[in-house]
C-alpha cells in the first residue's frame, strides 16, 4: 500500500504543475486582451477630410428707425401730386374792366422729396384757356401739413367772348406768378413707410404780374387767383 501511494505522488504533483501553468496562461491572456491595440499613425495626407460645415445664413441687416422721427427711412424719394382745382381769378384792378374769371382745371406736381421736411418740384396747372408752369420749394413740418412757395409763368389765351366787356385788341395775356400752396394731408399709408401718401385738401394763392397783353396797355398789370384743390399726394 505504501508502495502504491509512493507511485501516485509524482502523478499528483505533475498534474498540479500543469494546472498552475494553465491558470498562469489564462491570466496572461486576459491581461493582454485588456491592453489597447496598437493602431498605426496616419499621415496628414492619409487622414480623411472633415465633412463640410454648412455656414449659417447671415441675417440681413434690418433698417434702423430714425431716433428723432421713429421712421425707418427718410431719404430721397419721389414727390408727386395731382389735384382738381377750382376757384376764381381777379385780373387787373378789382374795379377794372375785367374783374374775374372762373378757374376749373388740373394741378400736376412732380419732383424730389429730399427728406421728410423738404421737397423741390415742378408744377403745371391747366384750366379753360389757362396754362401755368412753376418751380416750387415745399416744407412739410409733419405729415399732415405742407407749405409750398415758388415762381413761374402763366399764359392766358383770352378770347373776347370770355371777358366782360370783351377785349378788342390782344387775345393773349402773359404774367409772372408767385404760387403759394397750403395743404392739409390726410395720410393713407403706415407712418413707418418711406414713401408716404395722402389725400390733400389745398388752398392756392397766386399773385401775378402781367408783362404782355392788353392789361399792360391799360396799366392794369396785377393778377391774383384764389382757388382750392382736392388731390392725391406721394411724399
Amino acid at each position: 500500500m505504501l508502495a502504491s501511494e509512493g507511485r501516485s505522488l509524482p502523478r499528483v504533483r505533475g498534474r498540479a504543475w500543469v494546472g498552475c501553468l494553465l491558470l498562469a496562461g489564462l491570466v496572461a491572456g486576459s491581461a493582454r486582451a485588456d491592453e489597447p491595440r496598437y493602431q498605426p499613425m496616419l499621415q496628414d495626407d492619409d487622414r480623411p477630410a472633415p465633412p463640410p460645415v454648412a455656414e449659417a445664413a447671415r441675417p440681413k441687416p434690418q433698417p434702423q428707425a430714425d431716433a428723432s422721427t421713429g421712421r425707418l427711412d427718410t431719404g430721397v424719394r419721389v414727390r408727386f401730386g395731382i389735384a382738381i382745382i377750382f376757384g376764381v381769378s381777379l385780373d387787373g384792378e378789382v374795379a377794372g374792366p375785367y374783374e374775374k374769371r372762373a378757374i376749373l382745371g388740373l394741378d400736376l406736381r412732380l419732383g424730389l422729396q429730399i427728406d421728410d421736411l423738404f421737397a423741390v418740384m415742378s408744377q403745371v396747372t391747366t384750366g379753360f384757356f389757362d396754362v401755368g408752369a412753376s418751380a416750387l420749394f415745399e416744407v412739410t413740418p409733419n405729415r399732415w401739413l405742407s407749405l409750398a412757395v415758388g415762381v413761374g409763368a402763366e399764359d392766358l389765351p383770352d378770347p373776347p367772348s370770355f371777358r366782360s366787356p370783351p377785349l378788342s385788341s390782344s387775345t393773349e395775356i402773359n404774367a409772372v406768378i408767385v404760387p403759394i400752396r397750403l395743404a392739409l394731408n390726410v395720410p393713407l399709408g403706415p407712418y413707418e413707410a418711406k414713401q408716404r401718401s395722402a389725400i390733400s385738401f389745398a388752398v392756392y394763392l397766386t399773385p401775378g404780374f402781367v408783362y404782355f397783353g392788353q392789361p399792360v396797355e391799360t396799366g392794369q398789370r396785377f393778377d391774383f387767383a384764389v382757388f382750392g384743390g382736392l388731390g392725391y399726394e406721394v411724399y
